[in-house]
């Protein structure tokens, strides 16, 4: 009895060859992208051109989408308000835009994300001088953190 258990694991470990390729005889099925079921991901990739399209039997199922029931806007960058982020998602290739509902306000300002300290004629610090010059009116006093050294101004 065990020559015959051993005898079938080797059955069931062996490979198939076919068109130059090695294809395992171990079940774990997938569907391809021409919509066709394999025994498992290697066999599959002995057809030039196809992918896995998922995991288990064809046809694949979507899934599910989970929208959440919050009224939370935010605009998409497909034009349109969805009525939160998680909804949004829902559609694909759709990223936010911006929080709130669609158009989304111009920037009024550029300020780049960099840390370049200037001291404002506000006596303020500053992460740099672009996101200074968005409150209007107001000049560099000198680089760098307040209060600005005896002597130092801005070059």
């Amino acid at each position: 009895m065990a020559r015959f258990y051993v005898w079938l694991f080797l059955v069931s470990v062996t490979v198939a060859r076919c068109q130059g390729c090695i294809c395992p005889r171990i079940f774990n099925p997938v569907c391809g992208t021409d919509g066709k079921n394999y025994g498992n991901e290697r066999c599959m990739e002995c057809i030039p051109g196809v992918r896995v399209a998922c995991k288990g039997r064809c046809p694949c199922l979507k899934k599910p989408c989970i929208c959440l029931t919050i009224y939370d806007p935010v605009c998409g960058t497909d034009g349109k308000t969805h009525s939160n982020e998680s909804c949004m998602r829902c559609t694909p290739g759709v990223r936010k835009e911006c929080k709130g509902k669609c158009p989304c306000p111009e920037a009024s300002c550029g300020c780049p994300a960099l840390w370049d300290p200037v001291c404002g004629t506000d006596g303020k610090m500053h992460s740099n001088e672009a996101c200074m010059r968005c409150t209007p009116g107001l000049e560099v006093a000198c680089k760098g953190r307040c209060p600005c050294a005896e002597g130092s101004a801005y070059q």
